[in-house]
C-alpha cells in the first residue's frame, strides 16, 4: 500500500493546465519568489521530480518538464493514486439501514483517515430511537494547519436536507461553500426568498443574497426550534424531553442561540466537466478564505457540489470539485509555510480521508 506518510513522496499529479496542477502553476507565476531568498538548491534532475517535493520557486519548470508528453507524467502518478483509501472500512456507510441517504454507492467516507485519526467520518449527535440517525455521508479532512480545517459531503438529497443542516449547526459550520451553478430541477436546499424553512429542528432563514460577480454570497441565519414551538406530537416531546428536561420554554430557547451561516456559491465553473482556466477557481479560495478567517472560533469550512442534473458521473459527490478546491487551498498555503509544493503528498493524503478525493489526472 503507497504511504501518503513519506515526506520524500511528492510528484505533482491530478491534472492539466486546467486544473489543479494548472491552478497552482498558474499561483505561483502570479506569485513569483527570489530564488535568492531562503535555501539555493539546484533544480532536480528528472528522476528526482518523483521523489521529492518542488521547491516553489520551481515549480513551473516542474510543472512543464512533467506536461511533455500529453500529460503522460501526471497520469502515472495519478494511477499510483488510484487505490489510495480503499482499503478503509465503511462499515457505518454500507449498513442498510444508511444505504439509501448516499447519492452513489461508490462514494462512501470512511470511518477513520489513518495517520492516527480517531475517524473521518462525521457523525452526528444520534436522534432518540433512531439508531443511525448518526450518519450523513460527509468526511472531516484537516487543513493546513487545523486537524479539522474543512469537510467535504455530497450535495444534499431531498431525503438528506435535514442532515445537511444538522452537520451544519452541530459541527459550528460558519461557512459553506458550494462548486456547482445549480441544483437538480432548480431545487436549493435553502429558502427562496425571506420566508424561513424548517428541516427537522432547524429553521432557515435567507437574510442577504448578494452577486459578486464570479461567485454569490448568502446570509443564513439557523434556529433551532423546540418540539412546543413547531407544535410537535409526543415523539417530539420525547426528543425535547432528552434534550432539556424540566427546562421552561423561555429558557430552553435561550440555550439554542440563532447562528449565521454565510454560503459562497461558485457561478463560473461548468455544471460539466472543467473550467477553461484555473484563474476564477484561483479568486474563489480567496473570498473563503477571509470569510473563515472572519469567524474565530468557528467549525470547519463545509464543501460540496451539488447534482447539476444530466447524469455527468460524480457531481454532488462531494470527491472531484471539492476535493479539488479543498486541495488547492491547502496548496496554496504550502509554499507560504514550507517554501515547496506537494501535489502527490496532499492528494494521497486526502484521499485516505475521504476515498476518490479527486477525479481527474
Amino acid at each position: 500500500m503507497l504511504d501518503c506518510n513519506l515526506p520524500s513522496i511528492a510528484p505533482v499529479p491530478p491534472s492539466a493546465d486546467r486544473t489543479l496542477s494548472g491552478a497552482v502553476s498558474s499561483y505561483a507565476q502570479s506569485h513569483p519568489q527570489d530564488p535568492g531568498t531562503g535555501p539555493q538548491r539546484l533544480m532536480p534532475t528528472s528522476s528526482e521530480w518523483t521523489h521529492q517535493p518542488i521547491p516553489a520557486h520551481s515549480f513551473r519548470q516542474g510543472y512543464e518538464a512533467k506536461s511533455a508528453r500529453a500529460h503522460q507524467a501526471f497520469f502515472q502518478a495519478f494511477e499510483e493514486l488510484r487505490e489510495v483509501g480503499e482499503e478503509q472500512p465503511r462499515l457505518e456507510a454500507e449498513h442498510p439501514a444508511d444505504t439509501a441517504e448516499n447519492r452513489y454507492p461508490h462514494v462512501l467516507p470512511c470511518e477513520h483517515g489513518g495517520q492516527g485519526d480517531d475517524h473521518s467520518r462525521v457523525r452526528l449527535t444520534p436522534l432518540d430511537g433512531e439508531p443511525h440517525s448518526d450518519y450523513v455521508n460527509a468526511s472531516v479532512i484537516p487543513g493546513y494547519t487545523r486537524p479539522q480545517g474543512f469537510i467535504t459531503t455530497q450535495g444534499p438529497l431531498k431525503k438528506t436536507l435535514e442532515d445537511f443542516w444538522r452537520l451544519v449547526r452541530e459541527q459550528q459550520v460558519r461557512v459553506v461553500v458550494m462548486l456547482t451553478v445549480g441544483m437538480q430541477n432548480g431545487r436549493h436546499y435553502w429558502p427562496a426568498d425571506s420566508t424561513p424553512v424548517t428541516h427537522g429542528h432547524i429553521t432557515v432563514h435567507l437574510l442577504a443574497e448578494e452577486p459578486e460577480g464570479e461567485w454569490t454570497t448568502r446570509d443564513f441565519q439557523l434556529q433551532h426550534v423546540c418540539a412546543r414551538e413547531r407544535g410537535g406530537g409526543d415523539s417530539l416531546e420525547g426528543r425535547l424531553a432528552s434534550w432539556a428536561p424540566g427546562l421552561p420554554l423561555a429558557q430552553e430557547a435561550a440555550q439554542q442561540p440563532q447562528r449565521p451561516v454565510k454560503q459562497l456559491q461558485s457561478t463560473t465553473r461548468p455544471d460539466h466537466g472543467v473550467p477553461e482556466t484555473p484563474s476564477s477557481l484561483l479568486a474563489f479560495v480567496d473570498p473563503v478564505r477571509e470569510q473563515a478567517w472572519a469567524a474565530p472560533g468557528a467549525g470547519p469550512i463545509l464543501v460540496h457540489a451539488g447534482e447539476a442534473g444530466g447524469g455527468w458521473r460524480g457531481v454532488g459527490a462531494g470527491v472531484g470539485r471539492s476535493g479539488t478546491f479543498v486541495a488547492l487551498s491547502r496548496l496554496l498555503q504550502q509554499p507560504e509555510e514550507e517554501d515547496t509544493v506537494d501535489v502527490f503528498h496532499m492528494v494521497c493524503s486526502l484521499r485516505l480521508h475521504r476515498p476518490l478525493t479527486i477525479q481527474t489526472p
